[in-house]
């Protein structure tokens, strides 16, 4: 399952995303295979990990490579996430959706999602482990 497919990548994680990105922190969270697999490059910002609400927050970007019907390919997501590492729990607490153009989406969702329980065996949850370890590329 997808699980196994994140254990297997787990060793080979990631590629730095380029130089013109870096300064404002972003990553890769996963290989280009294991993103062609899930159908999204997701990205979290390396700067923006500190204490706060649940234990930590942080910014992840998600960049749709297959589109789905609902969203297109190049369309992505920005979220600003909190993780209780140690007690296995997340929310997302603002989430902004941009077209392929880059035009932020009128309709942003849910500004915040409800606590739930991490699967640490999800890609979720591979990208929580990371962000909880301090083990981002």
């Amino acid at each position: 399952g997808l699980g196994d497919v994140y254990k297997r990548q787990a060793l080979n994680l990631a590629v730095v995303i380029p130089a013109s990105a870096q300064a404002s922190n972003w990553r890769h969270v996963f290989s280009t295979p294991m993103e062609r697999l899930i159908g999204r490059e997701i990205h979290v910002d390396r700067a923006s990990i500190k204490p706060g609400r649940l234990g930590l927050i942080f910014k992840e970007r998600h960049i749709i490579l297959k589109g789905n019907g609902i969203q297109k390919a190049g369309s992505s997501m920005d979220f600003e996430r909190t993780v209780d590492c140690k007690g296995g729990r997340s929310q997302t607490y603002r989430t902004s959706i941009y077209s392929a153009n880059g035009k932020r989406s009128p309709d942003n969702g849910p500004q915040e999602s409800p606590v739930k329980r991490v699967d640490w065996d999800s890609v979720d949850g591979g990208v929580l482990r990371l962000v909880c370890h301090g083990t981002l590329p």
